[in-house]
C-alpha cells in the first residue's frame, strides 16, 4: 500500500471524536462590526441604486406626458411600468439592501 493513501492513526481520526469534542463552526467565526449581514448593499450598491431610480423615474415620467399628449395607450403602460421599476429601485436605496420577489412587486409597501 502506498504512504499516501495510508489511513491516519485510529485515535488521531476526527471519525474517531465525538460530536461534543468536535470544534463547532460559529465557534471559530469571529465576527466584527465591519462584517454586513447577508443581502445587505454597500454605500457602492445604493449609489448605483440612487442613479437606476433617478433615470427609470424620469424616463417613465417624461414618456407618460408623450404618451398622454399623443394619446398612445401602450406607450402609457410602458411608462408606468418604468416609473413602478424606478419604484422598486428607490426602495433597494432606502432599505439599504436587495429585495426579495414580493417586496419588488410593491414598493411602496413595508414588508
Amino acid at each position: 500500500m502506498l504512504a499516501s493513501h495510508a489511513l491516519p492513526p485510529r485515535g488521531d481520526s476526527a471519525l474517531s471524536r465525538t460530536h461534543e469534542e468536535l470544534p463547532r463552526r460559529r465557534d471559530r467565526l469571529e465576527y466584527s462590526e465591519e462584517v454586513t449581514p447577508p443581502g445587505s448593499a454597500g454605500w457602492g450598491t445604493r449609489v448605483v441604486a440612487a442613479i437606476l431610480a433617478a433615470v427609470w423615474i424620469l424616463a417613465g415620467t417624461v414618456c407618460a406626458l408623450f404618451a398622454i399628449r399623443d394619446r398612445r395607450w401602450l406607450l402609457l403602460a410602458l411608462a408606468i411600468l418604468a416609473i413602478w421599476y424606478g419604484l422598486v429601485w428607490l426602495r433597494v436605496v432606502r432599505e439599504g439592501r436587495r429585495l426579495r420577489w414580493p417586496e419588488g412587486l410593491l414598493p411602496w409597501r413595508r414588508s
